[in-house]
């Protein structure tokens, strides 16, 4: 193992936590890129969990610093996902509610089945559920 690479791994680290900023700045939030930059952190990690298998002082110089900039970037990640699902799920609704309404007016009972479905969809916890 050289020894530059645990360094190598922070920088890389470094800078995708600092394109995801920039990302976020940017509102360049989509589904596609979200799913390409978590291809590119399982990357980063895999990197990380390799170097960290053969430990050196470069690496436990480095470890700290890179598990708080791979928590950083799950977070920026989770955080982004839910804003994308939350606007797919808004639009799914304004697109697909109207259609459901105009089908149950002509077959019969109308919201109690609309709701059923969407309480299905979104199950919501319990405070007693782990």
């Amino acid at each position: 193992m050289e020894e530059g690479e645990p360094q190598q791994i922070f920088e890389e680290i470094n800078n995708f936590r600092s394109n995801l900023a920039k990302d976020s700045k940017e509102r360049c939030v989509d589904s596609k890129i979200t799913d390409k930059k978590w291809q590119i952190l399982k990357t980063l990690h895999r990197k990380y969990n390799d170097c960290a298998r053969k430990p050196s002082k470069d690496f436990t110089k480095y470890e700290p610093h890179i598990a708080k900039l791979l928590d950083d970037c799950i977070k920026i990640l989770k955080q982004r996902k839910e804003s994308i699902s939350k606007q797919e799920t808004s639009e799914d609704d304004s697109i697909f509610l109207p259609a459901i309404d105009n089908t149950s007016r002509q077959q019969g009972p109308p919201t109690l089945q609309t709701t059923t479905i969407n309480a299905q969809e979104i199950p919501t916890p319990t405070p007693f559920q782990r």
